[in-house]
């Protein structure tokens, strides 16, 4: 072999090590025995699927944002401080131990299970089985039931969380429970999922858990205490047999024949989109050279009195700007999108009203409701569009008569904070903006009050969005996980409801501790009167119950602040829509209300005089500018260039950045290698 051979194959190898050599610095570290979970967000069955093959693994929230790790690599740590006594009289329960709470505890781990991404796939309903459980103590798996009650999680109404226990997932769901280990030590779980497809079982890996039980200094239990098990619900006996008056010849006896397998869950059915009032053409996807829009939003389409933003009241064809912000630098202009997946369109009988617009306070204690008309919107009182220009200009113009030729210009955008909805409807998750996502209660959501729940009455009828997720009804959480916003601020984000406009009470608060229905109350509001401001810590994922005590349309304005590393204040407003007991909106699935950090280079179009083009000027590639400021084919045509109307636009760099930049430098050092070896050959 040549020097010249040996050279190039040397490169060649170097180029392969740097290919390898792109994941192994992660894999090492999630591979590693020596990972210790004891506080955080952490989906410890995760249950996923792709074609007939259920996989179960571990993804947390606490080194990363949505880390997946083999169960085996883990160690889940309770700590001391989970160490209490207030289930010591608990029906089904009676006995002391460590309690992980329902609701997030920033100091302990937050486990939980979820099975959402099996959606689409054919599954539906899965199976976590624990195939055997063992420990010093027993494990219990508890849920909350209505006002302050509780309820079991497993087959069969059991609370226990022992050997052949099974957790039956009727629908694809993320959720979490009160854990009590009732002694400390090391426990294992061997788990396993299942699932029907298409009537046939499925079977996923089996994995194993480790959970470590720390020791409190309050616990004088001596160590081999023996644990005298609680009661557990049964199944009611059989009644005796009344006596026969008279003998008679006794039956031939019958074989029971054997139990049916298990029904497999039916495929799930994605509702076929709803059609629009007028002929409206779809919104086609976008092109593939992506442009960010333009700073400046310009309303779409029919002009009316008050500049406020209208829910979609249809598959809207083209963005609707939200409405003017008090602060504009701080404010996020964001495109209005198209509510997907299994969401209920609005119709034009039962659609949400337009999503309010925060106005600034008039003191520092007491802000202005932005929403306070003096009279409460009528329930399903269909939205008419009012777009607004930005800063509260009168509704723009209609495209020129001459068309003007427009240019592309690169333009820095400072950062932005930007409300948000995350839709967990499908995998991965969309965001969108939370004016395009209608929340619909229906009776799913109808319960009754047992005690005062801040203004509203014992004994009442109430529609609530629980802590815990509920088939069909929506659950709406709050989050402040997304990476943009982790990467770009810092601290807490302060929540405050600024706007609220509907028939009833509502009342916002996360859930206290059995028997204590309010933990932490985080809004309360009445007709014209609404209150409420809170701090939410980093990177935490919250569930909070929502009641409202009188069906009708709700709408609320939420404003969120964050802090910038430069020290600098941003700030955007949700504005949010309920209906309560009938209407067209969204009827179940997991939601996240939260804020994202949207910044960097933008694309604006101008005119030759470096103007920002008008509506209908022509791009050198023949495109149409829009009200939004984006290229289309025609105007109220959202194809073309530009973000998408259905989602926010994407921000920041993507997991396969920073590989995919090592490995080019790579190529660059094997061609300058090749090339120095023909020379010198």
């Amino acid at each position: 072999m040549s020097n010249s051979v040996k050279k190039a194959c040397g490169i060649l190898g170097v180029a392969a090590l740097l290919w390898s050599g792109l994941t192994p610095l992660t894999a090492a570290a999630e591979n590693s025995n020596t990972v210790v979970l004891d506080h955080g967000h952490v989906d410890a069955f995760n249950v996923s699927a792709e074609g007939d093959t259920l996989k179960l693994n571990l993804k947390e929230d606490v080194t990363g944002h949505s880390v997946y790790r083999e169960p085996e690599t883990v160690t889940l740590r309770i700590k001391p401080e989970a160490y209490t006594e207030i289930t010591k009289g608990l029906k089904g329960i009676e006995s002391i131990g460590y309690l992980l709470p329902l609701t997030q505890d920033l100091k302990l781990l937050w486990p939980g299970w979820d099975t959402r991404e099996v959606q689409g796939s054919g599954f539906k309903a899965i199976d976590i089985n624990f195939t055997e459980v063992n420990g010093p103590g027993r494990v219990f798996l508890i849920t909350e039931e209505g006002f302050g009650g509780t309820a079991p999680l497993l087959k069969n109404n059991q609370y226990e969380l022992k050997s052949g226990a099974v957790r039956e997932q009727t629908f694809p769901a993320h959720t979490h429970a009160y854990w009590l280990f009732e002694k400390a030590g090391d426990y294992n779980f061997t788990v396993q999922a299942t699932g029907y497809k298409d009537g046939k079982l499925f079977k996923s890996n089996v994995a194993k858990y480790h959970w470590n039980v720390q020791k409190s200094t309050k616990d004088t239990r001596p160590a081999d205490e023996v644990v005298t098990p609680a009661p557990q619900p049964a199944p009611k006996p059989a009644p005796a047999p009344k006596p026969a008056p008279a003998p008679k010849p006794a039956p031939k006896p019958v074989t029971p024949a054997p139990a049916p397998a298990p029904k497999p869950a039916p495929k799930p059915v994605v509702p076929a989109p709803q059609p629009a009032p007028n002929p409206v053409k779809p919104a086609p996807k976008p092109a593939p050279q992506p442009v960010a829009p333009a700073p400046a939003p310009v309303p779409a389409p029919k002009p009316a009195p008050k500049p406020v933003t209208p829910a979609p009241t249809q598959p809207a064809p083209a963005p609707v700007q939200p409405a003017p912000k008090p602060a504009p630098s701080t404010e996020a202009p964001i495109a209005v999108p198209t509510v997907e997946g299994t969401v209920e369109q609005p119709s034009p009988e039962g659609t949400a009203p337009a999503a309010p617009t925060p106005a600034q306070p008039q003191n520092p204690g007491q802000p202005k409701n932005p929403l306070d008309s003096g009279k409460a919107p009528e329930a399903h009182q269909p939205s008419q569009p009012a777009p607004a220009q930005p800063g509260g200009a009168a509704p723009a113009p209609s495209a020129p008569k001459t068309q003007t030729k427009c240019f592309p210009k690169s333009v820095a955008m400072p950062p932005q904070l930007q409300a948000a909805v995350k839709d967990d409807r499908r995998s991965p998750a969309v965001m969108r903006t939370p004016q395009s996502v209608p929340f619909l209660l229906g009776p799913a959501s109808a319960t009754k009050t047992t005690q005062a729940v801040g203004r509203i009455a014992p004994g009442k009828q109430v529609w609530m969005i629980g802590s815990t997720q509920q088939e069909n009804v929506p659950w709406v959480g709050a989050n402040t996980m997304d990476p943009s916003l982790l990467a770009e601020t810092t601290g807490p984000v302060t929540w405050q409801l600024v706007g609220f406009s509907g028939p009833g009470n509502m009342e916002v608060f996360t859930s206290g501790n059995f028997g204590q229905i309010i933990g932490k109350s985080w809004f309360s509001a009445s007709p014209g009167h609404p209150t409420g401001i809170l701090t939410l810590d980093r990177n935490v994922h919250v569930h909070p119950n929502w009641v409202f005590d009188a069906p009708g349309t709700y709408r609320l304005a939420i404003k969120q602040t964050a802090t910038v590393k430069d020290g600098r204040k941003l700030s955007a407003t949700a504005n949010l829509t309920f209906l309560v007991g009938s209407g067209r909106g969204v009827t179940s699935g997991h939601f996240d209300l939260g804020s994202v950090v949207q910044g960097g280079t933008q694309t604006q179009w101008v005119t030759a005089e470096g103007k920002p083009c008008p509506i209908g000027g022509i791009t050198p590639q023949g495109k149409v500018i829009d009200q939004n400021g984006q290229a289309v084919d025609h105007l109220g045509s959202t194809k073309g260039l530009g973000q998408t109307p259905t989602q926010l636009a994407a921000t920041g760099t993507s997991d396969t950045t920073l590989p995919m930049l090592v490995f080019a430098a790579g190529i660059m050092v094997l061609g300058a290698g090749l090339v120095a070896t023909r020379r010198t050959a």
